[in-house]
């Protein structure tokens, strides 16, 4: 199998994700992730097999009453191009699973909170260059 659709559909969500485009949510703790398209759904997560230090990455399409209708892994679309040379496509899931994860806990949101605050400058602790000043 050539698993041409299934790479197109990482490259497509890795794209879509980075431009904020999909509303991922966490999913069963925090290594797994889904959005939903209509009546169907996916998820990605990571797996670390017993043998392997690195996880693989998976991802699962869902019907709308939640059947598991297909699997795949980093390992499969990197074994359908010939497993010759670096596997990109651990990358790939890898950035979209992170990626992921980041929009499905809100880090973006909480970062730029958290920059606000730290440059309305109140209650900050400012360090010079002979050292610091205490709090206020």
């Amino acid at each position: 199998m050539s698993m041409e659709k299934q790479k197109r559909l990482v490259d497509r969500l890795l794209t879509m994700t980075l431009l904020g485009q999909l509303a991922w949510k966490s999913a069963l703790g925090d290594r797994n992730f889904q959005v939903a398209f209509g009546a169907a759904s996916l998820a990605i997560k990571a797996a670390r097999p017993s043998d392997l230090s690195t996880p693989d990455y998976e991802i699962s399409l869902y019907k709308s009453d939640g059947t598991e209708v297909e699997t795949f892994t980093d390992g499969d679309l990197y074994r359908a191009e010939g497993a010759s040379g670096p596997n990109i496509w651990r990358q790939k899931m890898h950035d979209l699973h992170e990626h992921a994860r980041r929009t499905a806990f809100g880090a973006e949101k909480i970062l730029n909170s958290i920059l606000e605050e730290l440059e309305a400058g109140s209650n900050v602790v400012r360090f010079g260059p002979g050292g610091g000043q205490q709090p206020r």
